[in-house]
């Protein structure tokens, strides 16, 4: 059996340049310095606490007291302090 014509492909480029050059390490940042992970995810923590506690005072303030939401902000935010606390502590020592 004899295999179908192969269709050029109109997206190649004429050469395929490598990733990386031979003995060039990539830079991963977050792989190089493991407390930039823990800042990383002790900022975004931050912010979800700060979005919680936002959202809590927002839905303590609501005008119809018979619909209060179904999103327990009071336990995201003590979680998110928490994370951050952690994770800013973990920052810290390493």
């Amino acid at each position: 059996m004899t295999e179908p014509p192969r269709t050029r492909n109109p997206f190649a480029t004429a050469v395929a340049a490598p990733l990386f050059r031979p003995g060039m390490k990539p830079h991963l940042a977050a792989m190089d310095d493991p407390s930039a992970f823990f800042w990383t995810a002790a900022a975004a923590a931050a912010a979800l606490a700060l979005f919680a506690g936002w959202a809590d005072a927002r839905r303590a303030r609501r005008r119809d007291v018979d619909r209060p939401g179904w999103v327990p902000w009071q336990p995201i935010l003590i979680l998110a302090m928490i994370a951050a606390v952690v994770g800013g502590a973990l920052a810290l020592m390493v």
